[in-house]
Order: C-alpha cells, then structure tokens, then sequence
C-alpha cells in the first residue's frame, strides 16, 4: 500500500532515517533521534511524502520531480516497493 504521509507516520519515518543511519557505515552519525524526528517533519511539512505500508515501513519525499529523501526499513527492501 502506497498512500500520503500522515502525521501518525513521523515516528515511524524518523525511526526508517535512522535504522539507515546506523547501518551505513560511511553515513555519519551527527543527528539525535530527536532530531530525525524533527527532519522528517519538516519533509512532510514542505514536500511530497508518499509512504509505503502501515504501519510505514518506507518513504519517498519530493519536490515536483527532485527527490529529496528515499528510504526503506531492512524488512521491507527487496519486496517489490520500488516496481512499477
């Protein structure tokens, strides 16, 4: 299921951003999990979010076609998200 994000998403989303953050190893670690929280926020405040699964298990946020943030939990990559 893809839908929009909605306010109920933001923690899952911050919790996605840093799932990914944590695992990426050349991906400083710079931002609180607060601060994830803050970001994803602001994402869904001033782009597109389309949000994949419920509970969220990924998300997409753009700017007409400028992608701004691109991520997907473990448990959710390579299970078809990102097919057409």
């Amino acid at each position: 299921m893809i839908r929009d994000a909605e306010p109920g998403d933001l923690a899952d989303l911050a919790g996605i951003l840093g799932a990914w953050v944590a695992e990426t190893v050349w991906m400083p670690k710079l931002h609180t999990a607060a601060q994830d929280l803050w970001f994803v926020g602001e994402l869904v405040r001033r782009s597109t979010v389309r949000v994949a699964g419920r509970p969220a298990v990924g998300f997409l946020a753009r700017q007409g076609a400028e992608v701004d943030a691109l991520y997907l939990a473990p448990e959710a990559r390579r299970k078809g998200f990102g097919g057409g």
